[in-house]
């Protein structure tokens, strides 16, 4: 029993987005004018957390047959690993999107159309049949929209915000964001995708002459959120934030060439995840 739970909390691969989940709530919270509903939050971080992990959960059981060629991802893959069989796993899938939609459903019929969306997005990215991450320049452009526009825009949504250029603004942020993330993820596992015949974006560019230039991909939407949230905030908040900014940076510069992307890459999550729980907690504390 303990190996199956085991395999289906694998299958989620929720350490890999936990944290993105809730930075993606937590920016929404700084557009928000007044008191935030702490149960909103928590609605809105539970919502995203189990579309998301519908998305990864679909992605590992479709590829498990070819997870099952290279020894890393064998074992990070529960079904390649033996650790639940297919069939348990697309039960457990199933359920997934079940739970999304069910969560989703209180915020209306625009949320649950991205929603659904959402989800079928991200269905079609992994099934065989289809494989939109097997096309070239779709497989970017499909990931950006599921796993990065899809969220904010359902979360802007849920706290009955309007949907101003300012919010389309950071769907297009976080939309860069998700693009730049799967390029790097295609260009580290070229040669597992090309023994799989996954013949992605990255198998129409020069990997070899960009593979160490991949840091390079988050500065861009790490100053544009950076300036985003200090027009949002005043005071205290914009010294917190402006301190953290300042720390990565120092990092980045002074770190080697295969450091930068994961400094690049955490700015993100540890930036909005600091600001989104004191922004929580401030707001919780006046809730009650």
């Amino acid at each position: 029993m303990k190996t199956k739970l085991l395999g289906f909390y694998k299958l989620t691969r929720v350490n890999d987005y936990f944290a993105q989940s809730f930075a993606t709530v937590s920016l929404m919270t700084t557009f928000i004018e007044g008191t935030i509903n702490p149960f909103t939050f928590t609605h809105l971080f539970l919502t995203n957390l189990f579309i998301t992990a519908f998305s990864f959960a679909i992605n590992d059981l479709e590829d498990a047959p070819d997870d099952a060629l290279d020894p890393k991802k064998r074992l990070r893959n529960p079904i390649s690993a033996k650790l639940i069989t297919r069939s348990q796993g697309l039960v457990f899938t199933t359920l997934l999107a079940i739970i999304s939609i069910l969560l989703v459903w209180p915020f209306g019929q625009l949320a649950r159309i991205i929603a659904l969306t959402c989800l079928l997005l991200g269905f079609l990215y992994s099934y065989k049949s289809v494989r939109l991450k097997s096309m070239p320049i779709i497989d970017l452009v499909s990931h950006g929209l599921f796993l990065g526009t899809a969220q904010i825009l359902i979360a802007a949504i849920g706290f009955g915000l309007e949907l101003s250029p300012k919010i389309y603004l950071v769907a297009l942020i976080a939309f860069s964001f998700s693009v730049l993330s799967d390029f790097y993820s295609e260009i580290r596992d070229y040669k597992v995708d090309r023994l799989s015949n996954i013949n992605n974006t990255a198998s129409i560019v020069n990997v070899d002459g960009i593979k160490n230039k991949t840091h390079y991909f988050h500065v861009i939407p790490a100053i544009l959120i950076t300036l985003l949230l200090l027009s949002n905030f005043s005071g205290q908040f914009q010294i917190i934030l402006l301190g953290l900014a300042l720390i990565f940076a120092f990092f980045y510069l002074i770190s080697s060439e295969q450091f930068r992307h994961k400094i690049a890459h955490q700015y993100f999550k540890v930036v909005l995840v600091v600001t989104g729980t004191i922004l929580i907690a401030v707001h919780s504390f006046q809730y009650f």
